[in-house]
C-alpha cells in the first residue's frame, strides 16, 4: 500500500515463544497489551495431559472404547479433518469500536462472531464473507468498520503458497483505497508454518504506529483528520 510500516509485537503478546493472535487483535483495538483471559483453557483443552495421551496412542495406531482396546492404521490429520469449535469473544473489553459509530465482524477476541478453530471449507467461506463486506461496507456511511480474515493465516500454517491471496488483498485494499480511508493490519506473518515476530501495517494515509499496540493511535489520528475534512 502506499504507506506501510512493520510493526513490533511486544513480548507480552507471546505464547510459547510466538506471537499470540487472541492477544493482539484485543490490544490492537484498545492500544494497549491485554491478554486473552481464557487462552489457558483452550490450550488445555487442547493439549491437557489426558489429550496429550490420547494423541499418543492414536499416533501410535491404539484406541480404546468400552468393548477393549483396538489397534488401527493411524491417518494424518489434514486442513479438512478440523471443526470450528471455541468461541473467545471478551464481553469486558473496551475498544476502539465502542467511541465512534461502528461496525466490527470477526475479529479474534474482539467480535463476539469470530470462533477459533475450523477446517479448510469454513476459512474459505468467511474468506469469502469477508470480500462482500469489505466492498458493501464502504457504501455506508459509518465513522469505522473493522473486519477480519482468518484464511491467509490458515493457509500460512499449512505451508500453501500465500503469494495470489497476498495480491489479491492489497488489490482489494487499494480498490476500496481510492475512495475512502482503508487500513491493512496483521496480527504477524507466516514463514514455513510458523508465526513471524513482526506484523504488518499498511494504510491510504501517512501512519506511525511502531508497533501493534500504537495502531490504536494512528486509527483515532486518521479519523479526526476525516472530521476536520483536510
Amino acid at each position: 500500500m502506499e504507506h506501510e510500516r512493520k510493526l513490533e509485537i511486544p513480548k507480552e503478546l507471546y505464547h510459547n515463544g510466538e506471537p499470540q493472535t487472541l492477544h493482539i487483535w484485543p490490544s490492537i483495538f484498545t492500544g494497549k497489551v491485554l491478554r486473552y483471559k481464557g487462552l489457558e483453557e483452550i490450550k488445555l483443552e487442547t493439549g491437557g495431559p489426558r489429550l496429550r495421551l490420547r494423541k499418543w496412542l492414536i499416533s501410535h495406531g491404539i484406541k480404546w472404547n468400552r468393548d477393549g482396546i483396538k489397534v488401527k492404521k493411524f491417518e494424518e490429520p489434514t486442513p479438512d479433518t478440523y471443526k470450528p469449535k471455541w468461541k473467545v469473544y471478551q464481553t469486558e473489553t473496551d475498544t476502539i469500536l465502542d467511541n465512534y459509530d461502528s461496525y466490527a465482524w470477526n475479529i479474534p477476541g474482539v467480535s463476539p462472531s469470530f470462533i477459533l478453530g475450523g477446517n479448510t471449507n469454513h476459512y474459505k467461506q468467511d474468506h469469502h464473507r469477508w470480500k462482500i463486506l469489505s466492498r458493501g461496507l464502504s457504501a455506508y456511511h459509518m465513522e469505522l468498520a473493522a473486519i477480519y480474515t482468518a484464511y491467509l493465516d490458515w493457509l500460512g500454517h499449512w505451508m500453501s503458497p500465500l503469494k495470489l491471496p497476498y495480491f489479491e488483498v492489497f488489490d482489494l485494499a487499494n480498490s476500496i483505497g481510492r475512495n475512502i480511508p482503508v487500513m491493512l493490519v496483521s496480527d504477524h506473518g507466516c514463514i514455513n508454518g510458523q508465526h513471524t515476530h513482526n506484523a504488518y501495517l499498511g494504510c491510504t494515509h501517512a501512519v506511525r504506529a511502531r508497533s501493534v499496540i500504537e495502531v490504536h493511535e494512528d486509527i483515532v489520528r486518521i479519523l479526526s483528520i476525516q472530521v476536520r475534512g483536510d
